[in-house]
C-alpha cells in the first residue's frame, strides 16, 4: 500500500505515482542478477495464482546465537566456530563445536564457563591452591610458618609448633602455627623466637639473684666474707663485717658488699677482725697503762689504798701519811708501786703517825714531853667559824677596826655553801665601804681569798691565787674606824643585816698585814694552803679558831664579836682531814723547851725552875698548855 515506486530482481520496476520514469541502472546489466538468494529457499516456482511463492529464512544451528542465517549467526558461550549462509541445503555452511579450557594445579572450567577454546581456565583448584582470576594461585604458608607456599611444604617457623596441611577448601590449608609456652623456675620464660621447644623449661631472664646457666636459672652464691646459702635465701654478713647484700637481675646479681668493721676504744687498743663485732663500736682489744678491760671497754684503775686521786691514769699520789710512787702498767693490776705509811721521829715528844706524819723520816711531833710546847704547823686546821645562809645571827664582828694608813692586806680561808655577801666594812658615812660578793666563788670547796689595797679606791681581789674584780661589790672608800663583818652585809654600821644577802660559809680565821701584797706575794702564800699570819710577817692583827686573836701593833685590843659565842667554833672543818700538827711544807713540827716561867729562875721547865729571891713556889712541868704547874 501506498507504493511510491519499487524495484527487485525478478520484474524491473513499478513507479504508480509517474514520478520516477527513467534513471535507473543496473550495472553490468547482464550479470547483477545472477545470483541465487543467499540464506532462503527458492520457491519461485510457486503457484502465483491464489497465493505468493516465498523465501524463509533459515534459523541459526544448534550452539549458536542469532535470528537466522540471513541476519548472521554466532556460536554461543562455550562454543566455538563460524556459520555461514548457503544455497544449498542446509542452506548454511560452519558449525559450534564446544570449547575445551586447560589448568594447571586444579580443574579446567567446562561448558559455558570455558569461554575461550584452549584458554588456561580452570573451574576449581587442587589442594592448596586458590582461583585467581581464570588461574590457580599456590597459597602462600600461613603466619608464624615457613615455606614457599602450602603446596610447596610450610613448616612451623622457631617458637611456634603445629601441622599445616593442604586443602581444597578455604582456606586451602588446615591446621596453624601456634606460639610455643615454655616455663622457667626463678625466672621469666623464653617467648618467641627464643621458645624453641613447646612446654621446654627455657628462661629468657632471671630473678634478682638469680644467674642464666644455660636455660634454667641458677641461684647465685653468698659473695665473700657473707654467710648463707645463695643470694635468693639471703646472706648476712660474716662477724667483723658490716653491710648489706641485696639481690639484683643485673651482673654480679647482688648489690652491697661486706666491708671490714672498724672499732674505737677510748683509752686502748680497737678489737680488729671477727672481735670486732659492730661497725663503729667501741670495742677495746687491749688498754692503756693504767686501764683494765671492762666488758668491752677500757675502765680506769681506781687508786690503790692509801692513795688519792681520780684513778690511776689520772695519777695517784700517795695519801697523807703515806710516800711512794704508783705509775700506770699496761699489765695487771695495772699500776705498779705502793703507797707505804710514813715513820716519823720526835725529840722530846712522841713522833706522829698516821696523817699527822705526813713527810717520811720527818721530824714532826704529836705531842711533846712534859715542859715542851709544838712549834711549826699551820693554824686552825680542825675546827671553823660555821656562818648559816638565810639568817642574820651569826657573823664574826671587829668593831672599831682601824686600818692601816700606809695600805693593808686582808686574807682568809673560806668554805661556801650559798648567799651573797662574805665581807663587809661599814663606816658612818659609807655603809658600803668595802662589800665583797661571795657567789663567785666556788661551792662547797675551800677558797683562799685576798684583798690588798694600796689606797682609796685602790684594791686588788684575789680568788685562788688569781685576781678576780669581779669580787667587789665596793672597794676600799678609803675610811677608817669602822666595822668589819664576816658573813653579813651592814646597811649601817655593825647592823641592819638581810637574811637575803648572808652568806653560808665556813671560815678558819681572818688576818690583816700592814704590808700591801703583790700578785707573786699572793700566789706564793696561797700555794702554801695554810692558814699562818705569823709565817707571813707583817702582822697587824689576826683571828682563828684555834685560839682567839694575837694584835702585835696593839691597835685592835677590843671590839671583837663571835655571835653566838658558844656555838660559833662548834663545826668541824668541811673537806679536810685533821692536822694541826700537820707541816706546812717549810719545816718539821717539833717540841721547844718552855722557857721558866717570870719569877724564876732555870734554862726551861723541861730543866727545872726554881723561884728566886723574894719568891716561893713550886714550879713542875705540864703536857698541857703552859706547860707547866705552879707559878
Amino acid at each position: 500500500g501506498n507504493v511510491y515506486a519499487y524495484w527487485h530482481t525478478d520484474g524491473g520496476s513499478t513507479d504508480p505515482t509517474g514520478t520516477v520514469t527513467s534513471g535507473v541502472t543496473l550495472n553490468p546489466s547482464s550479470s547483477l542478477t545472477s545470483s541465487s538468494m543467499s540464506g532462503t529457499t527458492c520457491s519461485d516456482t510457486g503457484s502465483t495464482g491464489s497465493g505468493s511463492i516465498s523465501c524463509s529464512s533459515v534459523s541459526c544451528p544448534s550452539n549458536s546465537n542469532g535470528n537466522s542465517i540471513a541476519s548472521g549467526c554466532t556460536c554461543g558461550n562455550g562454543f566455538h566456530g563460524t556459520v555461514a549462509a548457503s544455497t544449498t541445503n542446509p542452506y548454511y555452511t560452519g558449525s559450534c563445536t564446544q570449547n575445551t579450557c586447560t589448568c594447571s594445579n586444579g580443574n579446567p572450567a567446562t561448558g559455558t564457563s570455558c569461554s575461550s577454546n584452549g584458554g588456561a581456565i580452570c573451574a576449581s583448584c587442587n589442594a592448596g591452591y586458590r582461583l585467581s582470576g581464570t588461574s590457580c594461585s599456590a597459597v602462600a604458608c600461613p603466619s608464624n610458618s615457613a615455606g614457599s607456599n602450602v603446596p610447596g611444604g610450610c613448616t612451623c617457623g622457631t617458637g611456634f609448633h603445629g601441622t599445616i596441611a593442604a586443602s581444597a577448601t578455604s582456606p586451602y590449608f588446615t591446621g596453624s602455627c601456634t606460639q610455643n609456652t615454655c616455663s622457667c623456675s626463678n625466672g621469666q620464660a623464653s617467648t618467641g623466637t627464643s621458645c624453641t621447644s613447646p612446654g621446654g623449661a627455657i628462661c629468657a631472664s632471671c630473678n634478682a639473684g638469680y644467674q642464666l646457666s644455660g636455660s634454667s636459672c641458677s641461684a647465685v652464691a653468698c659473695p665473700s666474707n657473707s654467710a648463707g646459702s645463695n643470694i635468693p635465701s639471703g646472706c648476712t654478713c660474716g662477724n667483723g663485717f658490716h653491710g648489706t647484700i641485696a639481690a639484683s637481675t643485673s651482673n654480679p646479681y647482688y648489690t652491697g658488699s661486706c666491708t671490714q668493721n672498724t672499732c674505737t676504744c677510748s683509752n686502748g687498743n680497737p678489737a680488729t677482725g671477727t672481735s670486732c663485732s659492730s661497725n663503729g663500736g667501741a670495742i677495746c682489744a687491749s688498754c692503756n697503762a693504767g686501764y683494765e678491760l671492762s666488758g668491752t671497754s677500757c675502765s680506769a684503775v681506781a687508786c690503790p689504798s692509801n692513795s688519792a686521786g681520780s684513778n690511776v691514769p689520772g695519777g695517784c699520789t700517795c695519801g697523807t701519811g703515806f710516800h711512794g710512787t704508783i705509775a700506770a702498767s699496761a699489765t695487771s693490776p695495772y699500776f705498779t708501786g705502793s703507797c707505804i705509811q710514813n715513820t716519823c721521829s720526835c725529840s722530846n715528844g712522841n713522833a706522829a703517825t698516821g696523817t699527822s706524819c705526813t713527810s717520811d723520816g720527818a721530824s714532826i711531833c704529836a705531842s711533846c714531853s712534859a715542859g715542851y710546847e709544838m712549834s711549826g704547823g699551820c693554824l686552825s686546821q680542825c675546827s671553823a667559824w660555821q656562818f648559816d645562809g638565810s639568817q642574820t645571827s651569826r657573823y664574826f664582828q671587829v668593831y672599831p677596826l682601824t686600818l692601816p694608813s700606809s695600805g693593808f692586806t686582808m686574807e682568809s680561808w673560806v668554805y661556801r655553801t650559798g648567799g651573797q655577801y662574805m665581807f663587809s666594812y661599814a663606816t658612818s658615812t659609807h655603809d658600803n665601804c668595802m662589800l665583797l660578793k661571795s657567789d663567785y666563788l666556788p661551792a662547797n670547796a675551800w677558797s683562799h681569798v685576798v684583798v690588798s689595797c694600796s689606797g682609796a679606791n685602790s684594791c686588788t681581789a684575789y680568788l685562788n691565787g688569781a685576781a678576780k674584780s669581779t669580787l667587789f661589790y665596793s672597794t676600799w672608800c678609803g675610811e677608817s674606824g669602822g666595822s668589819f663583818v664576816l658573813s653579813q652585809d651592814q646597811d649601817s654600821v655593825g647592823g641592819s643585816f638581810d637574811s637575803g644577802q648572808a652568806t653560808g660559809m665556813q671560815s678558819n680565821g681572818f688576818a690583816l698585814y700592814t704590808s700591801v701584797w703583790s700578785a707573786s706575794d699572793v700566789s706564793t702564800v696561797y700555794a702554801a694552803k695554810c692558814f699562818n699570819p705569823p709565817a707571813r710577817g707583817n702582822v697587824y692583827a689576826y683571828w682563828h679558831t684555834d685560839g682567839g686573836s694575837t694584835d702585835p701593833t696593839g691597835t685592835v685590843t677590843s671590839g671583837v664579836t663571835l655571835n653566838p659565842s658558844s656555838s660559833l667554833t662548834s663545826s668541824s672543818m668541811s673537806g679536810t682531814t685533821c692536822s694541826d700538827t700537820g707541816s706546812t711544807g717549810s719545816g718539821s713540827i717539833s717540841c721547844s723547851s718552855v722557857s721558866c716561867p717570870s719569877n724564876s729562875n732555870g734554862n726551861s721547865i723541861a730543866s727545872g725552875c726554881t723561884c728566886g729571891n723574894g719568891f716561893h713556889g713550886t714550879v713542875a712541868a705540864s703536857t698541857t698548855n703552859p706547860y707547866y704547874t705552879g707559878s
